[in-house]
């Protein structure tokens, strides 16, 4: 639902213009922007993400698998594609927008991979950290990064890389604040209901974790009523 309306707004640009109907299809004009080189909505001009954004990559800290280990905890350890462990302490706290920086950095698209991750966290040098800094909300910042092809801003031809001057320097399109704000209404409602079934998806991964090995150990049984009965062994 996100995703559809990012595209039908802001790369079809059929928005709601000043009569409710969608902008380019009702005749909006259209202006060439040499910087982008296409066509964009007459009046907009341009940003980079560097504008919209501020990094915090400076505070990251990566950790070994052996270090790892020694810090079992409940906090999600983020690496460039996805969640690599739990740990119990967080280096961040909030909400904030990760595009992977080596390693695997793009989808099956050429898009870059990007999470929506919120709350304590701990992230390693694999990831770019990335808060919007101006009207942005983390979700439209989310799907403005998810659109940048990443052969304009990588380095590498073998092992791909992201960095950081790269990114912050890639031209955007800038949306009207008057609209960003209407889009903010509705990406910020999607985003806290994608956020808590992430938190409750997390929950129940864990129980899973937890409880097969016990179940396929024999140290716990379900009952026909579905109550689980245990049988742990004396130590």
């Amino acid at each position: 639902m996100a995703q559809a309306l990012y595209d039908y707004w802001f790369v079809q640009f059929d928005f709601p213009d000043e009569n409710g109907k969608p902008y380019k299809s009702s005749g909006g004009k259209m202006v060439w922007n040499d910087k982008l080189k296409r066509e964009i909505p007459e009046g907009w001009t341009t940003e980079t993400v560097g504008e919209i954004t501020m990094c915090h990559d400076s505070r990251r800290i990566p950790l070994s698998g052996k270090v790892r280990e020694t810090m079992q905890g409940d906090i999600p350890y983020y690496g460039a594609t996805g969640i690599f462990g739990y740990v119990n302490r967080h280096i961040f706290e909030g909400d904030f927008v990760l595009l992977a920086e080596d390693g695997s950095v793009m989808t099956e698209k050429g898009r870059p991979i990007v999470q929506r991750v919120s709350g304590k966290v701990w992230i390693n040098n694999h990831a770019h950290v990335l808060q919007p800094s101006k009207e942005h909300g983390c979700k439209l910042l989310m799907m403005i990064l998810s659109e940048i092809p990443v052969e304009k801003i990588k380095t590498g031809s073998i092992q791909a890389k992201i960095n950081q001057a790269n990114l912050s320097a890639y031209c955007l399109a800038k949306i009207p604040r008057t609209l960003i704000c209407r889009t903010n209404k509705i990406l910020d409602e999607i985003d806290s209901r994608l956020l808590a079934l992430a938190r409750e998806i997390n929950t129940l991964t864990k129980q899973r974790d937890l409880l097969l090995p016990l179940l396929m150990s024999g140290q716990v049984q379900v009952k026909p009523q579905g109550e689980l009965n245990y049988h742990l062994a004396a130590d």
